[in-house]
């Protein structure tokens, strides 16, 4: 489907839509061209005052004077420009001087240097990369093993597999279970974990070649009396029939806010629920007005969509005065949020989480999942179409009907000191921050409404404004007016979409 954010037709030139040479982040501005010199060897130096520390491998980018692409380059030769001294990383506060490739002989003076790539922060966010034995989904094994003088047996899932063997008596029998529970316990390898054993062992020595050649038969008995069924079982969940629903009279409405915005956002027609999300910095004193304005048995509140490390204390800190004091309504945006929540109510089946769109269950099995992580409800995103909404109402849905999409969400603020933007279009984009968050977003909310009579008449009732990605920047200055806010942006989707 084509919107007029990008393009409106498949005709549209590249050029329209993109910049092919500018693309991406120009990265952290780390200071200004003071000169480039040319030494004995006819090597290019650039030279600046870095406003971090900067190491070898790091990459620097500069924006040519005339516009288009910018030159970029790895930090490949590093040196103190007072000691002329090689370096493999310098301080802050260091004037130092940065071989330049070949191609790369003038940069004007004054011109701002960017640090593009740093290992520093590469060595803060390291990619782990897992074996797939540990990502596999392994189901449980209720196993019995029998030691007899002729033959290790292990049963378990209706299989029985024998190996014939020549036992003798076990010199201390009080290890054998323990021998038993730790050669089971590779039960990974085949696809399962040992969730219980029960061991029939006579007192009698237990070979661990044996057995683990007795595990593996047994493994391979159960993989080949389920490979028929299992593929028609899959298929008969996913193609399970939702029946219609009757229609709806009348719409309620969930409105979702920030905790930084001023519950004067409920203004007269009130919504019939209310969505608070906190940031990585709110804390229970900051959710006083909103608890003060909404009645509890209307409020939940939402976890941040992105959390570091170092922030998860201070959400964990506003998240338990909240459970003490008996609130048990949360929102999480995905399966991060979900765990946290785990992690910190050990009364969780007590607890009322929905997941928002950003968890996305676009399927009938991916809802299965989310209702077999209690999940009681969830929330349709933009691109939602009435087809597959149709066929994945296993849960209770509110659907996204307004909202100020974000266009860009990152840790480091724009580089601009304005908090509004003027995009080429002409469509005027606005900044804020949420927490350690900096959000662009559009002045022009998005908006399905066209869509509500039909949704109403296939029974669709439960609909959602959210206003919590605008922040303090907000274009409205009640949740109602965004309904009627003009511009906006359409859902110009084909057809059957919403």
């Amino acid at each position: 489907p084509w919107t007029t954010l990008y393009a409106d037709t498949a005709d549209t030139s590249s050029e329209a839509i993109i910049d092919a040479h500018c693309v991406g982040h120009r990265g952290a501005p780390i200071g200004r061209v003071l000169r480039v010199m040319r030494d004995t060897d006819g090597l290019f130096w650039l030279t600046f005052d870095t406003a971090r520390a900067l190491e070898k491998h790091d990459g620097l980018q500069i924006d040519p004077p005339e516009g288009g692409r910018p030159i970029g380059f790895a930090a490949l030769k590093l040196r103190d420009s007072r000691t002329k001294r090689a370096a493999l990383t310098l301080p802050a506060g260091t004037r130092v001087d940065v071989a330049l490739p070949p191609d790369v002989k003038e940069i004007p003076r004054g011109a701002t240097v960017y640090c593009s790539a740093s290992q520093a922060v590469r060595r803060a966010f390291p990619i782990s990369k897992p074996r797939a034995t540990e990502l596999r989904t392994l189901l449980p094994a209720d196993l019995t093993l029998t030691l007899s003088a002729e033959a290790i047996t292990l049963s378990g899932h209706g299989v029985t597999v024998s190996t014939p063997a020549n036992l003798t008596p076990a010199k201390d029998p009080s290890q054998t279970a323990a021998a038993a529970q730790k050669l089971l316990s590779r039960l990974g390898e085949e696809g399962y974990f040992l969730r219980s054993l029960t061991l029939h062992d006579h007192g009698l020595f237990l070979p661990a070649g044996l057995l683990n050649a007795t595990r593996r038969a047994w493994a391979e008995e159960v993989r080949a009396q389920t490979a028929d069924a299992a593929p028609k079982r899959a298929l008969s969940e996913v193609a399970s029939p939702i029946p219609p629903r009757p229609a709806r009279d009348e719409a309620r409405w969930t409105l979702k806010v920030s905790a930084l915005q001023s519950p004067d956002l409920l203004g007269e027609k009130r919504p019939d629920r209310v969505v608070v999300t906190l940031t990585d910095h709110t804390t229970f004193a900051e959710l006083q007005p909103w608890i003060a304005h909404v009645p509890r048995e209307q409020l939940r509140f939402a976890l941040p969509i992105a959390l570091r490390q170092a922030q998860i204390a201070t959400v964990c800190q506003t998240v338990g005065h909240l459970l003490d004091r008996g609130y048990r309504a949360f929102e999480a945006p995905d399966l991060t949020a979900w765990q946290l929540l785990q992690e910190w109510s050990p009364g969780c089946d007590a607890l009322d989480i929905t997941a928002d769109w950003s968890w996305y269950a676009i399927n009938q099995d991916a809802e299965r999942r989310q209702i077999a992580c209690g999940i009681r409800g969830n929330v349709t995103g933009p691109e939602a179409n009435l087809p597959n909404l149709l066929e994945t109402a296993l849960l209770p849905k509110e659907i996204l009907v307004a909202q100020y999409a974000p266009l860009f969400i990152a840790y480091t603020r724009p580089q601009t000191a304005a908090r509004q933007l003027l995009a080429r279009e002409g469509n005027r984009l606005r900044i804020t921050q949420l927490g350690s968050l900096w959000i662009t977003f559009d002045e022009r909310p998005w908006s399905a409404q066209t869509h509500q009579a039909e949704l109403l008449r296939r029974g669709y009732g439960d609909f959602r404004v959210d206003l919590s990605w605008a922040g303090a920047a907000l274009p409205v200055r009640t949740w109602s007016e965004m309904l009627t806010a003009t511009p906006k942006l359409d859902a110009h989707f084909a057809t059957h979409r919403l």
